[in-house]
């Protein structure tokens, strides 16, 4: 894959080690993808856990709001609040 190998970083993404199993014949195109969706799953799972330790930051379920110019009102008030 253009002169790279699997110690370059950037190679070490969420895609790329799964895919490069695929092409090695390592691993079936069909378990690469299940790979890669178990590991973006692991990966969305861990920001989360640091994102809730992060007392700064205001979580919104966009749902609540009947509109989006109703969520924008609620997050530019909860903004001028803290600034």
């Amino acid at each position: 894959l253009m002169g790279l190998t699997k110690e370059d970083i950037a190679m070490k993404g969420i895609g790329y080690k799964e895919i490069m199993e695929f092409l090695e014949g390592s691993c079936s195109l069909d378990e690469a993808l299940e790979n890669i969706k178990k590991n973006t799953r692991h990966y969305a799972k861990k920001q989360l856990t640091w994102f809730r330790r992060y007392d700064r930051i205001k979580w919104y379920n966009i749902s609540d709001f009947d509109n989006d110019d109703r969520a924008i009102e609620e997050i530019k008030s909860w903004l001028e609040k803290k600034i």
